[in-house]
């Protein structure tokens, strides 16, 4: 509640305010990855672009799912910050000794939003 004083009147006018604050609005350069046939206990490195396409800071951190799979991956960095108009690279390494084909999804929270951005590899 916003008070206004006006000349002439003895009290305070009362004025509601209302308002909706703006989520951040991430964005990666693609949603899926195809890492194709690898070799086991061989090490690859991917890479994948986090965007801020909103008008205020986006804080983001990775939800790692606790699955075997999912402890074959690693994030760098896991959690940040990014700017308006700003970006951040995430390097993905993946590293299994298990054979076979997989799906699997990972998702980066964004503070203030109840949205994930997910990534599926």
């Amino acid at each position: 509640m916003v008070y206004c004083d006006v000349s002439g009147r003895e009290t305070r006018l009362p004025l509601c305010i209302e308002g909706e604050g703006i989520e951040p609005q991430l964005r990666l350069s693609f949603e899926q990855l195809d890492i194709g046939k690898v070799f086991v206990g061989s090490t690859n490195i991917y890479e994948v672009i986090l965007f801020n396409k909103g008008a205020v800071d986006a804080s983001f951190i990775l939800v790692h799912p606790t699955t075997a799979l999912a402890s074959c991956f690693t994030f760098v960095p896991r959690e940040g910050t990014i700017s308006p108009d700003g970006l951040q690279v995430i390097k993905i390494s993946f590293s299994s000794n298990i054979l076979g084909k997989f799906k699997k999804a990972f998702k980066f929270r964004m503070k203030g939003s109840p949205e994930f951005v997910t990534l599926t590899i």
